[in-house]
C-alpha cells in the first residue's frame, strides 16, 4: 500500500495549489491594472465616471417624479366613487332593456295562443 496518498500529502498539494492560484491571480490583476492605466488616461476615466454619476442622479430624479405622479393617480382613484352617475344610468338602461324584452316576450307568447 505504498501508492496510497496520505492526508499530509493531500494537504501539502492543496496548499501548493492555492499558493500557485493566488500568485497567478495576483499577476493577472497587476497586468490588467497596468494595461488599463496605459490605455485610459486618468482624466478621461474620471470624466466618464462623473458623467455616469450625473446620469444616475438624473434618472433618480425622473424616477422620483414618476413615482410621485403614480402616487397622485392612485390617490385620485381612491377618492373617486366606485359607481358614478353615468355608470348607474348604464346599469339602469340595461335593466330597463331586459324588462322591456321580457314584457315583449310575454306579450308575444300570450298572442300566439
Amino acid at each position: 500500500m505504498a501508492d496510497d496518498v496520505s492526508p499530509g500529502e493531500l494537504d501539502r498539494r492543496l496548499a501548493a495549489h492555492e499558493a500557485r492560484t493566488d500568485r497567478v491571480h495576483a499577476e493577472l490583476d497587476n497586468r490588467i491594472a497596468s494595461l488599463a492605466k496605459d490605455m485610459v488616461p486618468l482624466q478621461l476615466y474620471q470624466r466618464g465616471e462623473l458623467d455616469r454619476d450625473r446620469e444616475i442622479q438624473h434618472l433618480g430624479r425622473e424616477h422620483d417624479t414618476d413615482m410621485a405622479q403614480v402616487r397622485g393617480d392612485i390617490k385620485e382613484l381612491r377618492e373617486r366613487p366606485a359607481m358614478t352617475v353615468g355608470r348607474w344610468m348604464a346599469v339602469l338602461s340595461v335593466v330597463a332593456a331586459f324588462l322591456t324584452l321580457g314584457v315583449m316576450a310575454y306579450g308575444t307568447l300570450q298572442g300566439a295562443k
